[in-house]
């Protein structure tokens, strides 16, 4: 319990990437202390009952794990699909982490820094300007420089183009699936409480590039309402 605690602590000081995997057990168990799982802790907090102050940290990261995006065993059958899926979201979150190189970009420290700064008061920030002055550049390389921050990422190139040849009702469901990252959902059941669900527990950081209408932008920086905390 102590080490979940200062793992979630990391989480919360040093933007570490927390990934739950609750096996055999039912995470709403862990996260209301309840069932076969209740009963374990409830032990485990009567040897403790004089220190209140642990015993409550324990619970408090027991709740945050829960609310994480993680993998349930229960719901992949058989267990090699389940290790296969885990090892693949790993991969993809530590290829996330990877170096972006942009030496010879010339003054664009201070543009990423002026943007890393208005992210710190703003769940939505704007790069507005005339074409060729490099926004879709600086776009990309704060979005190398922060995706390692988040636990779902999405760089969505050509959005004008886009919208004209799919719809926007299309490059909506083609986004949110982009930051689920689950093949085996359809793109037609996107917006469905499950999924939903899944997106509200993730810290998302998503790019449209290349938008030049307000109005269909507006819709869908919309979809920020159903991203997690920090998003």
């Amino acid at each position: 319990m102590d080490e979940l605690v200062h793992i979630m602590s990391c989480r919360d000081k040093y933007q570490r990437v927390v990934i739950p995997i609750f096996y055999d057990i039912d995470p709403s168990n862990v996260r209301k202390q309840n069932g076969s799982f209740g009963d374990g802790f409830a032990k485990i907090k009567q040897r403790f009952r004089g220190n209140q102050e642990k015993v409550q940290n324990w619970t408090n990261a027991l709740i945050q794990s829960t609310n994480l995006s993680g993998w349930d065993s229960k719901n992949i059958r058989p267990e090699s699909k389940l290790i296969k899926k885990i090892v693949k979201d790993i991969l993809s979150k530590l290829n996330g982490k990877s170096s972006f190189h942009f030496e010879g970009l010339v003054g664009i420290d201070h543009h990423i820094q002026k943007i890393e700064e208005l992210l710190g008061k703003a769940r939505i920030v704007g790069i507005w300007g005339m074409g060729g002055i490099g926004k879709s550049t600086l776009a990309r390389v704060v979005f190398h420089e922060l995706k390692a921050q988040f636990e779902a990422f999405s760089f969505v190139e050509d959005v004008r183009e886009q919208l004209a040849i799919i719809g926007f009702d299309r490059l909506q469901k083609e986004c949110l699936k982009e930051l689920i990252k689950d093949k085996d959902i359809n793109v037609f059941d996107i917006e469905s409480s499950f999924v939903r669900s899944r997106l509200q527990r993730r810290k998302v950081l998503l790019i449209l590039d290349d938008v030049d209408n307000s109005l269909p932008a507006e819709d869908l920086t919309k979809m920020y309402r159903w991203f997690g905390k920090g998003s």
